[in-house]
């Protein structure tokens, strides 16, 4: 169960990231001055979450991998990529 849940998280961020990184134009303040979350940036958080959905796919043809401490260390890091974009919206946010 647990490798089926990783599976699909880290196959729907790694599409978010591979989006950010084609993204069209000058990344935002935040994502490329504050962070230095350049297209470059996102483009490796999407191959580390293909990387580790290649493991929860691994997860789920041989069940004695370890899946649950896999998937808390792909959520620490889906956390700080994604604190990336609420900080800066919070800061877009207070500055009106």
């Amino acid at each position: 169960m647990w490798s089926w849940i990783g599976l699909l998280f880290a196959l729907a961020l790694a599409l978010v990231a591979a989006a950010a990184s084609k993204r069209e134009g000058a990344p935002g303040a935040h994502d490329a001055g504050v962070y230095g979350m350049t297209s470059r940036s996102h483009a490796r958080f999407a191959y580390l979450s293909m990387a580790f959905a290649a493991f929860f796919a691994a997860g789920t043809l041989w069940p004695a991998l370890p899946s649950v401490p896999i998937l808390g260390a792909f959520a620490l890091a889906a956390t700080l990529y994604l604190s990336s974009f609420a900080r800066g919206f919070a800061d877009d946010d207070a500055s009106r």
